[in-house]
C-alpha cells in the first residue's frame, strides 16, 4: 500500500480487497482527521479492482498553546501516552468529546502543544494538572484541575493561547 497527500487529498494504491475505514493526518498542515472530527468514510475494495480510493480532508486551523514555566516546575520531558502526564491540554467539543493536543516541544522555559481543529465550531480549551497551578495571558488563575476556556477559531487563522505556570498545586491530604 502506498499513499500520497496534496492539499488534503490522500490517494491510496494497492489495497487488498476488503472494507476499510479511512483515517488520515497531515501533521505539517491543519487538515482534520475524519476519524477524530466526524465519521470515518467507509470504502469497499472489490477483488481485482484497480480503483484508487481517495480521502479528501477538510481544512481547519492549528490550535497552538504555549505554556511558560519560568521557575522550571514541570519536568523537561514531553508528556505522552507512555510518559508522566504532568500537564494535559486539549479541546472539548460536541457533547463532551475530548481530543488531546500533542506536546510538540519541551524545555526549561516551557512547553508547546499543537493540534488541528475546525474553524467556526464552539470549542473549549481544556487544561488539567495535579502538579502545577496556571494563569492565562492576563495573569488570571485558571480553575484547577480542569479549566475550560470557551473559544471559536476563525478560518485561516491559527488559534493561539499562552499560559504560565504560577506555582505548585496544593496536594490534598489522603483520607484515613
Amino acid at each position: 500500500m502506498r499513499s500520497t497527500v496534496s492539499n488534503g487529498v490522500f490517494a491510496l494504491w494497492n489495497l487488498p480487497a476488503g472494507d476499510y475505514l479511512l483515517c488520515a493526518e497531515a501533521p505539517s498542515a491543519p487538515y482534520l482527521n475524519p476519524c477524530k472530527w466526524s465519521s470515518s468514510p467507509k470504502v469497499t475494495i472489490l477483488p481485482g479492482a484497480v480503483n484508487r480510493p481517495a480521502l479528501v480532508l477538510k481544512k481547519g486551523v492549528f490550535l497552538k498553546v504555549r505554556v511558560n514555566d519560568p521557575a522550571g516546575l514541570l519536568p523537561p520531558v514531553k508528556d505522552g501516552p507512555l510518559g508522566a502526564a504532568n500537564l494535559i491540554i486539549g479541546v472539548i467539543f460536541a457533547d463532551g468529546a475530548y481530543l488531546g493536543a500533542a506536546n510538540t516541544s519541551t524545555g526549561r522555559a516551557g512547553r508547546e502543544y499543537q493540534m488541528s481543529i475546525p474553524a467556526g465550531v464552539p470549542l473549549k480549551l481544556w487544561v488539567f494538572s495535579r502538579h502545577v497551578t496556571l494563569t492565562d495571558s492576563r495573569r488570571s488563575p485558571l480553575v484547577n484541575p480542569g479549566a475550560n476556556i470557551p473559544f471559536q477559531a476563525v478560518a485561516g487563522q491559527d488559534q493561539l493561547f499562552t499560559l504560565s505556570v504560577s506555582g505548585r498545586a496544593r496536594v490534598a491530604p489522603l483520607s484515613p
